[in-house]
């Protein structure tokens, strides 16, 4: 856990620069739709890494105005849904 916070706490740290909060409340907030669902899957789906990994992205898209539906969407499916795992274990 040591190695791998500092690295996932830079991460946040870029994103929270270079990601604008109005292309976050485009595609993932209150107006987007049902599709901020689907898009909180996808993105919950493709990473890999522990789920203690996934909250600090999940409170940054949070403050930048997320539905919590979509929050919910992307820690269940990090938790759940591993596409890159899945594929390396059906081989």
């Amino acid at each position: 856990m040591v190695l791998i916070l500092p690295a996932v706490m830079v991460l946040m740290g870029i994103f929270n620069v270079f990601v604008p909060k109005e292309m976050v409340v485009r595609y993932l907030g209150k107006d987007a739709g049902i599709k901020t669902v689907f898009l909180g899957i996808l993105m919950g789906a493709l990473p890999t890494g522990p789920l203690y990994v996934a909250f600090p992205m999940a409170s940054a898209l949070l403050k930048k105005g997320a539905k919590i539906s979509c929050i919910i969407a992307f820690l269940s499916a990090w938790a759940c849904i591993k596409i890159p795992r899945d594929g390396a274990e059906i081989l």
